[in-house]
């Protein structure tokens, strides 16, 4: 039997975590916000995942988990539907030449909702490196498919 093998040259670690911290703000209206401190992680052990963790004054709100893809699409355009949410902002102060980049993320369900506001820049660093590590396109070959897809089959 000829088994296909997959192209480790887009795999770089098996073994792969990125955590990127950052200040943040969670939006309980459009004019007031409450200042947070969001974590995102990725590991190569659920690559298609992203976890968002939020601590407000030292309370850590529920983890939530929602797609790698929807965090890259939602971070240059508005995408997401139902329970999870992204997309792109940018903040303008009272002086029109200062501005700052905001990816928004809004979780929840309706009506129990939570918005986070995070800079644009902490997104795509915590974003490229997870890219660094597994490559767009080849997260599937980490899961082990085959294996599992071959025991249904028998």
């Amino acid at each position: 039997m000829n088994r296909l093998r997959f192209p480790y040259k887009y795999l770089r670690r098996k073994n792969f975590r990125v955590m990127v911290k950052s200040d943040a703000a969670v939006l309980l209206d459009e004019d007031l916000f409450v200042p947070a401190l969001t974590a995102f992680v990725y590991t190569s052990k659920d690559p298609y995942a992203v976890r968002m963790r939020v601590r407000i004054e030292g309370t850590r709100l529920p983890e939530w988990v929602f797609s790698r893809d929807v965090l890259i699409t939602g971070s240059a355009e508005p995408t997401g539907v139902g329970e999870v949410r992204v997309r792109p902002v940018t903040w303008r102060d009272r002086s029109p030449v200062t501005a700052l980049d905001t990816v928004l993320i809004t979780v929840g369900a309706p009506g129990e909702q939570a918005t986070v506001a995070v800079p644009a820049t902490a997104v795509r660093d915590f974003l490229e490196r997870t890219q660094e590590g597994v490559a767009l396109g080849s997260e599937g070959h980490l899961l082990r498919l085959d294996g599992v897809i071959a025991r249904f089959m028998r």
